[in-house]
């Protein structure tokens, strides 16, 4: 299988500030829809989804993966990493923000909780409201993503 570049178009995605298990923060990003995330009164609209509640009803897992900085292209993940987490494909590179130096973009098949931990054991929490592309935009000492739990 050929392996494709990754496209950023940041005009096209919609960013959310988040904090990292250790309190630091990152950034999630999802390509904008004309459904995608709205807020009305400050509230999101996604949070009291029924899809979100399905995600919170799903097996909970954990699995060790080596995803190690890269360039920008994608990377298929393996067949128990499919089956166990739901994500087809990701990309982890270099990214040149003015705020944060890593990018991993990944595609799931199913509604997920997400949480990715690096190397020194920080963890980054992604809620995947829909099937499709995600954004996550950190800074790590050791960037690599070891373990994936959802």
């Amino acid at each position: 299988m050929t392996q494709q570049l990754l496209a950023i178009d940041d005009d096209n995605i919609q960013w959310r500030i988040a904090k990292s298990k250790n309190g630091v923060s990152f950034e999630i990003g999802v390509e904008k829809l004309e459904d995608a995330i709205e807020e009305v009164g400050g509230v999101d609209l996604y949070a009291r989804s029924e899809t979100l509640q399905a995600a919170a009803k799903k097996n909970h897992f954990g699995i060790q993966v080596h995803w190690r900085v890269g360039d920008a292209k994608w990377n298929y993940t393996t067949g128990d990493v499919q089956t166990t987490t739901a994500i087809i494909r990701y990309s982890l590179c270099e990214y040149s923000g003015p705020k944060y130096s890593y990018l991993l973009a990944f595609t799931n098949t199913e509604h997920y909780h997400y949480h990715f931990e690096d190397e020194t054991g920080d963890r980054y929490s992604v809620h995947t409201f829909r099937n499709g592309r995600h954004y996550l935009r950190y800074n790590s000492a050791k960037p690599t993503i070891l373990f994936i739990t959802g």
